[in-house]
């Protein structure tokens, strides 16, 4: 039982921390306007109820969504919170830098390989040392008291997108409202 009241203390610290906007998915869709056919109609319906499903859970998950209408075309802004990227870093075993530890770089050993490397190396090259990620450990990881910086952007992308992957909205959406987009997309294909 103190385990877990160590982890949630935990993730109330890692709410508190502030981050930088960044967006991890923009998605973008037509705003439908004006009169269409019925089936149209009802294509349109159940795409936009799929889509404030799809946006609810979202929200419910620990992203924001946020929308900006352009020309035609709604631009929604999703992002993923830190909180969020550590539950799911955290279920996928993640290995991160930890902070300070850092592996011994070897220096060549022979005439030759010296020669060639103080001539051609350009930066040193630092290989951290790592483990698996775990949030009452997040102490030990580098850069932790910077959300913003903690993941580096291509982890941060697997992550997010590791979570849209595994959400699942079929049990919420109607049957009628996926047969309706997918009679559509079948038709398109033909």
């Amino acid at each position: 039982m103190a385990r877990d009241q160590y982890v949630d203390k935990v993730y109330r610290n890692l709410e508190k921390r502030s981050e930088s906007q960044l967006i991890d998915i923009v998605l973008i869709h037509p705003i439908l306007k004006g009169t269409q056919s019925d089936d149209d109609e009802l294509k349109i319906q159940a795409a936009v109820n799929i889509r404030k499903i799809f946006q609810k859970q979202l929200k419910n998950d620990g992203f924001e969504v946020s929308k900006t209408n352009i020309n035609d075309q709604v631009y929604t802004k999703l992002r993923c919170s830190f909180k969020r990227l550590c539950i799911e870093a955290e279920k996928t075993n993640l290995q991160m830098p930890l902070r300070g530890m850092t592996y011994q770089q070897e220096m060549p050993t022979n005439i030759c390989s010296k020669f060639i490397y103080n001539k051609f190396v350009t930066e040193k090259t630092v290989y951290p040392k790592s483990a698996r990620f775990m949030v009452e450990r997040i102490h030990l990881f580098e850069n932790y008291k910077d959300p913003s910086r903690f993941f580096r952007q291509s982890v941060r992308t697997l992550l997010v997108n590791n979570i849209l992957i595994n959400m699942n909205i079929r049990e919420v959406v109607s049957k009628n409202d996926i047969t309706l987009l997918e009679d559509d997309d079948s038709m398109d294909s033909t």
